[in-house]
């Protein structure tokens, strides 16, 4: 089976601060693979270097056999991309927007897009500026799904989406994965990564800790036993039980004895026969509770991955589906976590708002000096995006006229 991913020691660091470490990574074609790790422990970091956003520090990788540094537009081609942070043109519909992605990705039906669209109800017709951060989340996923790329690269792909949503989604990548196509996804929600992911990567401090199957990573954990007996369990009985080997977490309320099982069953069943037994619950625990005992409670809540640093990490390289030619389209979020306007507006913001939004954040003499500069620049910047949206959709003669109209009736 060919490997679609190939890292090999792959390292990318800001200085002092670690981004990922020495990571080394398989995917392979027709899989879907899940990636978890809390905020701060590298996940977006490694898919902004996978996708040549990010120069690696040390190490290498490839994507389909092309070096992820020296074939980053031909990566780029062959990958739908939704960043996990991205910024869409606020005047711009839905519609247009995939039209223009078509355009720079040589597609010429829009049908399957259509079909994404009813599928996951997404509004193709309202302005960016007017959507929720649910409703840009969904055309974000369009635009990185409409033409079948054979790489799919999601980075927290249901964030804001409901419930129904979610569903249909993940009914989407079964169907991607139906087909022989690959999925690369990073998650929080980890219950949905243990329904459609055949392996899971957890990440933590940079750190690829463990690759394994779904299953495989889920079997090797502990289990969840109730007893449930006819009588009470007396306490030199039930320290009996407690003192098993594996036994953690135990507890007793009246007939019932609980606990966590890290060891043998064997044992259990053989004390446990020595009394009548009405009930018996022997339970798997979830994914998430498997990924909170790697992490051991700790704190991870640290300022090591990209955004802990001014500007890195935020690549204004590529638009949410990295098409290339899209050099315009960033990777931000304004203070109210709607994306921060058009790409090259977002990128003039990292250096400000986005520098260390970890709580390391602090203020200089020269701030708001900085603030004055950083909206002139946006404010130049935003037109000059406006005037290249204009001329790349000026095939769309006949609505020009009424959309200028409508853009002029919301501004009165």
């Amino acid at each position: 089976m060919e490997q679609v991913v190939k890292a090999k020691g792959l390292t990318k660091t800001y200085g002092k601060n670690r981004g990922i470490k020495d990571v080394d990574l398989t995917v392979r074609e027709g899989e879907v693979f899940g990636f978890l790790g809390p905020n701060g422990a590298g996940k977006t970091t490694m898919i902004r270097t996978l996708l040549g956003f990010m120069h690696p520090t040390g190490g290498s990788a490839e994507i389909f056999g092309h070096d992820i540094s020296r074939d980053s537009v031909a990566v780029r081609s062959m990958v739908g991309n939704l960043p996990g942070e991205f910024a869409l043109e606020d005047r711009m519909n839905g519609e247009k927007l995939l039209k223009l992605f078509a355009r720079l990705r040589g597609v010429e039906s829009l049908d399957y897009a259509y079909e994404l669209a009813d599928r996951i109800n997404a509004d193709l017709t309202r302005p960016m500026r007017r959507l929720s951060r649910g409703n840009k989340q969904k055309i974000g996923l369009i635009q990185a799904m409409f033409h079948r790329p054979p790489l799919l690269i999601l980075d927290e792909p249901t964030g804001g989406l409901d419930p129904l949503v979610q569903e249909e989604f993940l009914r989407i990548i079964g169907e991607v994965k139906a087909e022989g196509r690959t999925v690369f996804f990073s998650s929080h929600t980890l219950n949905e990564v243990e329904r459609v992911c055949d392996r899971v990567g957890i990440i933590r401090e940079g750190e690829l800790v463990r690759v394994e199957t779904t299953d495989t990573l889920i079997n090797k954990s502990f289990r969840h036993v109730m007893l449930d007996f006819a009588n009470a369990i007396g306490g030199e009985e039930a320290r009996r039980f407690e003192e098993l080997e594996g036994i953690e977490k135990f507890e007793q309320d009246g007939e019932r004895l609980s606990f966590e099982l890290h060891g043998n069953l064997d044992s259990v069943i053989k004390l446990a026969a020595r009394h009548e037994v009405l009930d018996m619950i022997y339970e798997r625990p979830s994914l998430e509770e498997i990924f909170l005992a790697y992490y051991g409670g700790e704190d991870t809540s640290d300022e090591g991955e990209a955004s802990s640093v001014p500007g890195a990490g935020k690549a204004p390289a590529s638009g949410p589906s990295g098409a290339p030619g899209n050099g315009d389209t960033g990777n931000a979020r304004n203070g109210n976590g709607s994306p921060a306007g058009t790409g090259a507006e977002a990128t003039s913001r990292y250096t400000g708002s986005e520098a260390s939004h970890n709580g390391s954040r602090t203020s200089s003499p020269a701030s708001s000096a900085g603030i004055a500069m950083q909206q002139a620049i946006e404010a130049i910047v935003e037109q000059t995006v406006e005037r290249t949206v204009e001329r790349m959709t000026a095939g769309d003669g006949a609505e020009r006229p009424v959309e200028r109209a409508a853009q002029k009736g919301d501004r009165q």
